[in-house]
């Protein structure tokens, strides 16, 4: 039904219930999604796999954070810089993560 029974933080689970539900809509018609979704502020990505058996019988979404640890790892894997910015709609950039250094 779209409801949320376990999660790792209830904050999260709370501030997610609205997106994993349009999530769901979107997966059940494609047999799965992704999208990035902001919480209290923070870039998260949403994965959304059903679970078969061999139908499904259940969804799984995982949100894993879009922070410094995912810039890091990316940064990593290519000789990019690499910065997550983000913006409420009509406000101003933020940046939220950056494998950029600050020059003095």
């Amino acid at each position: 039904d779209g409801k949320i029974i376990a999660a790792s933080s209830d904050t999260l689970a709370h501030g997610m219930q609205d997106r994993v539900q349009q999530l769901m809509n979107t997966a059940s018609n494609k047999g799965g999604a992704a999208n990035i979704v902001s919480l209290n502020g923070r870039p998260y990505q949403l994965v959304m796999v059903p679970i078969l058996a061999p139908v499904a019988i259940s969804w799984v979404a995982l949100a894993v954070p879009v922070d410094q640890v995912l810039v890091k790892e990316m940064h990593e894997l290519s000789p990019l810089e690499v910065s997550i910015v983000s913006a409420v709609k009509g406000g101003a950039w933020q940046m939220q993560s950056t494998s950029l250094t600050e020059t003095p």
